[in-house]
């Protein structure tokens, strides 16, 4: 909560996981071996197992928090993301073909672009949709930053990170990290980050 005073009084409550590590390495094996099985059709339901191993067995303040997500969903996004992928590389195979040695710099330069452009989107999009299928006793958390905000606050933070010798990555990633949190919600309650 964002102007909450917390007094010595207030109830403090800390996440708490009880899962144990030999279910999870029999999962992990399990997800490991079907996805290599199903060459890699089987990981996006190996995914919501796992996600929902390690959230159905973390509790807050007595209750344990729910994923509803499902395998289909995020199999359908992997194929649009495969979509995309096929789209660059025929585009960078045509490049290359029709313009020989400076189609494959021009092609590589545009595909970096394209990948980089696109990173904001992917992880805004995640964090939405993990959100909007987590729960806790009932009330869903949800993702209400804006797109627009996600790549002015990632772009140039990625951009500088790189320049200096990484020494702006601090600052960076703590931007990144008040822009996921401070748009973070919890019902109708919004995180705080300080």
């Amino acid at each position: 909560m964002h102007d909450a005073t917390y007094t010595d009084d207030t109830p403090t409550h800390s996440l708490k996981f009880h899962g144990d590590g030999d279910t999870l390495f029999w999962l992990y094996l399990k997800t490991n071996l079907l996805t290599l099985l199903t060459l890699g059709v089987y990981a996006s339901w190996g995914t919501v197992a796992l996600r929902n191993y390690f959230l159905s067995n973390t509790t807050f303040a007595g209750h344990r928090l729910v994923y509803a997500g499902t395998g289909r969903e995020l199999f359908v996004g992997s194929l649009k993301l495969l979509g995309i992928y096929i789209v660059l590389a025929v585009i960078t195979a045509v490049l290359r073909a029709t313009l020989g040695p400076i189609g494959m710099l021009v092609a590589r330069v545009l595909l970096y672009v394209v990948l980089f452009a696109l990173t904001p989107f992917a992880l805004y999009s995640a964090r939405r949709y993990r959100l909007s299928r987590t729960s806790l006793a009932g009330t869903r958390f949800s993702f209400r930053g804006s797109l627009g905000e996600c790549y002015r606050v990632f772009m140039p933070g990625a951009l500088v990170t790189g320049m200096p010798l990484g020494l702006y990555y601090p600052v960076w990633h703590t931007r990144m990290r008040a822009y996921w949190l401070r748009n973070t919600y919890y019902g109708s309650e919004p995180f705080a980050y300080d």
